[in-house]
């Protein structure tokens, strides 16, 4: 069984140190995400976007997993999908790493 915030009524913090694997709506849904690749904070204030690489000096906080760009509009009923009827979400597994700075 899957929840999310709206649902569960709380917000769940989860440290970064560990590998924790979930899924964000707020992410940059125009790039292309592969399995593996870091994810960084985005210049957009409560998102996440495509990191460059693990050498960049960036802050980044977890890597893309499972299906990389899930459509989950069939399993959640509580999200108003887009104008094309999609509801996508991100997978990733948190990994923090430190600025290189």
């Amino acid at each position: 069984m899957r929840t999310d915030v709206k649902s569960s009524q709380e917000l769940v913090g989860l440290s970064c140190l560990g590998e924790f694997e979930l899924q964000t709506g707020f992410f940059d849904n125009t790039q292309t995400y592969a399995v593996g690749t870091p994810v960084v904070k985005s210049a957009t204030p409560g998102s996440v976007t495509k990191g460059a690489s693990y050498l960049s000096a960036v802050e980044v906080v977890g890597v893309v997993s499972g299906n990389a760009k899930e459509d989950i509009v069939k399993i959640n009923s509580e999200a108003l999908p887009d104008s094309g009827g999609h509801q996508y979400v991100l997978n990733l597994v948190t990994r923090w790493k430190p600025s290189q700075s």
